[in-house]
């Protein structure tokens, strides 16, 4: 997962921007008595984020009984996401946040939309929350769906809250077989606490991202055969884990725990692959 900078903008300056388009006029008063309870939901969340609290937040059906989770839905839709409207812009910049379009959520696919960490079905005073709006993938926000955290352990990743780069946790191993294939897991180190480690793994989980990265490896080795075909024939074994141990290096230092990165330090690792396992790439 890669970490994101906190939007600089507020639930106030996107309500202000979604009310002013709007021909309801009557919504629009409605909308603006209950800011200060939005208001307070965004600092509520502000505060609980950074230590993994989110769970804590109530589910409701409404906006301090004023506004429906159906208008609050309804408003998202037809006013933040909608192609051309007043307020747009705020969801545009939502999405380009995202270093080159990646989705931070999986760290492979193009972002499409924007994830609500919280679903707005539940938390319908979370639904033009800065904070509370991911860039993700169309897969990854599927995924997810209105999954709603039981506890602390129980919460995926936050790319406003989590940094979680700062050491190596993503791994993977080569499997012996014609064609080979990689398999990838997730080791949090031991000086992690429990409720980070398995937060780590239920994202993981909930992304399917072990499945993910499995497809994109496969399609990797293959796409490098002739390159190792011709390091075994300048200098043999040698050569074959002297290119792999260079691509784990470089990839690494680019990303530490990209699954390309885990991919070539595992093939390097691998003394099969280097002296015959990379013959049976397709």
């Amino acid at each position: 997962m890669k970490t994101l900078p906190e939007p600089d903008f507020t639930v106030r300056d996107v309500l202000d921007s979604c009310a002013a388009g709007l021909r309801d006029r009557g919504l629009a008063r409605r909308l603006a008595g209950v800011l200060p309870a939005l208001e307070e939901a965004e600092l509520d969340y502000a505060t609980l984020g950074p230590d993994a609290r989110l769970f804590e937040i109530l589910s409701t059906e409404d906006v301090d009984r004023t506004v429906s989770s159906a208008e609050m839905s309804a408003l998202y839709k037809g006013t933040l996401a909608r192609q051309g409207s007043r307020a747009r812009r705020f969801y545009d910049r939502l999405k380009t946040a995202a270093p080159n379009d990646i989705c931070p959520l999986c760290g492979q696919r193009v972002v499409k939309t924007l994830d609500h960490y919280l679903p707005k079905s539940m938390y319908p005073g979370l639904a033009l929350t800065p904070i509370n709006l991911v860039p993700a993938c169309s897969d990854c926000n599927k995924s997810k769906l209105d999954r709603q955290p039981a506890g602390a352990e129980d919460q995926t990743l936050h790319p406003y809250f989590d940094d979680v780069d700062g050491v190596s946790w993503l791994f993977a191993e080569i499997r012996e077989s014609s064609p080979p294939a990689a398999v990838f897991s997730v080791h949090p180190p031991p000086a992690w606490d429990a409720i980070t480690a398995a937060r780590l793994r239920i994202h993981f989980q909930t992304f399917g991202l072990g499945e993910l990265y499995a497809a994109q490896a496969g399609s990797e080795m293959v796409s490098i055969r002739f390159a190792l075909a011709e390091a075994a024939s300048a200098r043999g074994v040698e050569g074959v884990q002297s290119l792999l141990a260079h691509q784990a290096r470089t990839r690494s230092l680019a990303a530490r725990n990209s699954w390309v990165a885990a991919l070539y330090s595992a093939l390097a690792e691998s003394v099969w692959f280097c002296s015959e396992g990379y013959g049976l790439l397709g």
